[in-house]
């Protein structure tokens, strides 16, 4: 069971005040996806964990909290008023761009990896391949930006090698791969990691669970 309740949040870049839904609790029923995505219920409440300003289109998990490095001129710069105008995005896919975009453009590779990893699952939901493919690969390039300075995150090295598979690069993905399996001291990311290279190997690009694995 999922419970939701609103509350007031303040826009830190132009003071509107605007009602949101947060979660409450929620339960999980089942493995993860290897990209992460979590089952369901928890799964559903994607839609909640980003907030965006109805007034200056501000976005980020909560629109009280300042994103370091944005202000007003940041926000409305062409690439963020191309994204904001673009009537062919519903809100609730914007609002992740949008945020994921402002982490990326403040050099916060980690958040915006994950933001626009988000936007991929939500596009998954409503089967649209060519923008789930789009963000994924948005999703790999900042996870390789961030890897430069934090290359010993092997969770995330793990992730990349899923996003990879996912996006058709399957060279790549297993390169990856072997070069993690001979390194990490995980059991269960090394089992991942072996189970990826197979999935490659078979060209393979449909999402898989960690269920699977054990």
């Amino acid at each position: 069971m999922t419970t939701l309740f609103s509350l007031d949040y303040s826009c830190t870049i132009c003071g509107h005040t605007t009602k949101f839904y947060s979660i409450g609790s929620t339960t999980i029923f089942g493995y993860m996806d290897l990209d992460t995505r979590p089952a369901e219920l928890k799964r559903s409440t994607l839609v909640y964990d980003v907030q965006m300003c109805p007034k200056c289109h501000y976005a980020n998990y909560e629109i009280s909290d300042l994103i370091v490095g944005v202000d007003h001129r940041l926000l409305t710069s062409d690439r963020l008023k191309s994204i904001i105008s673009d009537d062919t995005i519903n809100d609730d896919i914007k609002k992740f761009i949008i945020a994921a975009t402002l982490y990326e453009l403040t050099e916060n590779y980690h958040d915006a990896a994950y933001l626009y990893l988000n936007t991929a699952w939500l596009y998954d939901d409503i089967t649209d391949l060519e923008n789930s493919i789009k963000y994924r690969k948005l999703s790999i390039e900042m996870i390789k930006k961030y890897l430069t300075t934090n290359n010993d995150d092997h969770h995330m090295c793990c992730l990349l090698v899923d996003l990879l598979r996912r996006t058709n690069d399957y060279s790549q993905a297993i390169t990856a791969a072997n070069d993690l399996v001979n390194v990490v001291k995980d059991e269960l990311l090394k089992n991942i990691l072996n189970y990826q290279i197979e999935l490659c190997i078979d060209k393979d690009n449909q999402c898989h669970s960690l269920g699977e694995i054990f």
